[in-house]
């Protein structure tokens, strides 16, 4: 479970663990399936496991890290998040057909995500993963901008001040 606000990175260390572990020969594919936690969503009894059961069938036969997305959505009375993850838990313990699942969850929803099953603690990791200060924020606009702009020192202050400033509103955004 990687647990963070938004913009901490969850999707990208998601990514980099999915490639590590092909690099390891744990997955078959550097590449994660990536789905939002409403795709697990359906209207019907019963629906949302089968659901899940697609997904978890289709990283298996890959061998792909499958990632959800806003994972404490589940947690929502819009669908059937304990059967979701309840559906998720079997698959966790096949020798013969592993299945590797991350979780993306906001800290703030932690707590109730893992309620939804009492194995989630046995199964799961957490990883809290921090907001970025206003000089990470900084570092990573200079990387990114480096090919394509080249400030003066003084603009480069001037940047990294109002990072600094207003850093809780640009990661929110």
């Amino acid at each position: 479970i990687l647990a963070g606000n938004p913009g901490t990175g969850k999707t990208t260390v998601a990514s980099m663990l999915g490639r590590l572990l092909f690099l390891l020969g744990v997955l078959g594919t550097p590449k994660p399936i990536i789905l939002h936690a409403s795709q697990l969503a359906s209207r019907y009894i019963g629906g949302t496991q089968e659901i899940v059961n697609e997904k978890i069938k289709e990283a298996q036969e890959q061998r792909a890290l499958l990632f959800i997305d806003e994972a404490h959505d589940l947690c929502t009375g819009t669908f059937d998040g304990q059967g979701a993850i309840n559906t998720f838990m079997a698959p966790l313990t096949d020798k013969e057909r592993p299945l590797t699942v991350v979780f993306a969850v906001y800290p703030e929803y932690l707590e109730e995500f893992k309620g939804l099953n009492v194995g989630t603690d046995r199964r799961f990791r957490t990883i809290e993963l921090a907001d970025y200060t206003g000089d990470e924020l900084f570092r990573i606009l200079m990387l990114m901008m480096k090919k394509d702009l080249d400030l003066s020192p003084e603009t480069g202050k001037h940047i990294q001040k109002f990072l600094l400033r207003h850093r809780h509103i640009l990661l929110c955004q």
